[in-house]
């Protein structure tokens, strides 16, 4: 069995913007940890979205549905992007064959990995 598969490159401006993100985020609660900076304000933000979401069910049904959509995104950017399409094919049987096996609908920008 062979195991193909395709992801998306992302470019170096993408790896940058990760890695400032994740250094933000750290440096955040560094700061925060140590007194420096104030997160009261946003957690009060946080706590009145959710309590928004119970004052009614049609609040609440939004609120939830939010969630689920932004949940569906981060899938499907960690799939397309990190994890790639995974199509697992066999290997002919006439013997040994030099040449890997490729998908036949390649994209611009992907990158093939064959295992």
């Amino acid at each position: 069995m062979t195991t193909i598969t395709q992801k998306k490159k992302l470019s170096k401006s993408a790896w940058l913007l990760i890695f400032i993100a994740l250094i933000t985020v750290v440096a955040v609660i560094v700061l925060a940890s140590l007194g420096i900076i104030d997160l009261s304000p946003a957690s009060l933000a946080y706590l009145s979205v959710f309590m928004w979401g119970s004052n009614d069910i049609v609040n609440a049904l939004l609120l939830s549905t939010g969630l689920f959509m932004l949940g569906v995104l981060v899938y499907y950017a960690i799939t397309k992007y990190f994890i790639g399409q995974k199509v697992t094919t066999t290997v002919p049987s006439q013997g040994y064959s030099p040449l890997p096996t490729t998908p036949t609908q390649t994209q611009k920008d992907t990158e093939t990995v064959i295992s």
